[in-house]
């Protein structure tokens, strides 16, 4: 049977096939085998690909860090917000009650207070003002802003005028006009 299958015109056939098949395999490897070119193209792709996955990772790092912070800051300023800020009605009379027993305690002289509240809705706070005219010596008015600044109330003083006054009756001779601010929550 080989015999048959050696003779000539098989045999040339046969290395045609093979051979056709060879140039076939060839022309298929050319064609699907990539270029150097498209190994470079490919390789950038992949690096730029790797790059953006890390810049995408540390925009995410970066992002959790953020809502972190934020709820932080949201849980300091509720914090704040509970133990600071009192409710309005409560915590009106008991400033003003604070301020009044500090000017008497340190005997300054205190004219009338001008008041003033601003509603903030989109905080659900109240601010309140007072504008305070004082006259007294000048280590009493030091004390005064001494005890506001230590105040276990949230006072933020605003505004300090200073002026000295000729008055020789009494020692009392400095003028002293404090803007004092308060939140309350609520409004």
């Amino acid at each position: 049977m080989w015999d048959q299958f050696f003779d000539g015109k098989k045999l040339v056939w046969f290395y045609g096939l093979i051979a056709l098949l060879v140039l076939n395999l060839l022309f298929l490897f050319l064609l699907t085998f990539p270029s150097g070119r498209d190994l470079e193209d490919k390789d950038m792709k992949i690096a730029v690909t790797s790059k953006t996955a890390l810049l995408a990772e540390k925009y995410r790092d970066t992002v959790k860090a953020n809502l972190e912070r934020i709820d932080r800051a949201k849980a300091d300023i509720k914090n704040f917000r509970e133990s600071k800020l009192l409710s309005e009605e409560v915590g009106v009379t008991g400033v003003r009650n604070e301020i009044y027993n500090i000017t008497s305690k340190e005997r300054i002289e205190g004219e009338d207070i001008a008041f003033g509240n601003r509603h903030l809705k989109n905080y659900e706070l109240t601010q309140y003002s007072m504008k305070i005219p004082l006259r007294g010596s000048y280590k009493s008015l030091r004390n005064f802003i001494r005890k506001v600044e230590a105040s276990n109330s949230f006072l933020v003083i605003d505004e300090v005028q200073l002026k000295n006054v000729e008055d020789k009756r009494k020692k009392q001779n400095l003028e002293l006009s404090v803007t004092l601010t308060t939140y309350f929550v609520g409004s």
